[in-house]
């Protein structure tokens, strides 16, 4: 092989050398997680999905949001702070999310707590709206969470029969409400107001014990 040949093969596999190192970095920082997915991940780790039976630090940190608010929403009862996700933690989440006019499963997700945190930090001006007058033909949210509360209490008053959870206030939810109502003794005209709402928080309370 001549000197000019040598020459050549050195300058190209010294090419091919310095090509590869510029191109490493690039691959390398494709592996790298980027800041934005980093923090969401921390915000999932920071704040589970809690629900009956979660246990441990993450639900005494909601425990202790539900005693906060406690006394500037009446409907949600103060609950001991033990960690533990029990019944009265998920009565009183659905107590709260009803306020916030959610769907009442208990479950806290990230509605739950975004409602929570403008609760405690939105100050009273901010907090959620009073819950909407329903009757007849009424659709919604809102409709679903009465629905859930009828159904909650059905069996403890014998009256009131149990309805399809459906968000539509229909025949059917307007008589239970009615047979609510006079068990309640309360004017039976099937519109669920502030007085029908709060005997409802009575029997759910009262039957907790």
């Amino acid at each position: 092989m001549s000197y000019r040949s040598s020459l050549l093969t050195v300058v190209s596999v010294g090419a091919l050398g310095l090509s590869a190192i510029a191109t490493a970095p690039a691959s390398m920082a494709a592996t790298q997680p980027t800041a934005a997915a980093t923090a969401a991940h921390t915000r999932t780790a920071a704040a589970p999905i809690l629900y009956y039976g979660s246990r441990g630090v993450a639900v005494r940190a909601w425990q202790q949001d539900i005693d906060q608010v406690w006394g500037k929403i009446p409907s949600v009862p103060q609950i001991a702070v033990d960690g533990v996700f029990g019944a009265r933690t998920e009565a009183a989440t659905k107590d709260f999310q009803r306020f916030a006019h959610l769907t009442a499963d208990g479950v806290v997700g990230p509605k739950t707590r975004a409602a929570m945190m403008t609760a405690l930090h939105g100050g009273q001006g901010t907090a959620p709206a009073p819950a909407p007058i329903l009757y007849y033909g009424s659709r919604g949210v809102a409709v679903r969470a009465w629905q859930q509360d009828i159904d909650q209490v059905w069996g403890k008053i014998p009256s009131v029969p149990q309805i399809a959870v459906d968000g539509v206030f229909g025949a059917r939810t307007e008589a239970a409400t009615k047979d609510f109502q006079r068990f309640a003794h309360l004017t039976a005209d099937g519109v669920v107001g502030p007085k029908t709402r709060a005997a409802m928080m009575t029997a759910l309370h009262g039957s907790r014990g």
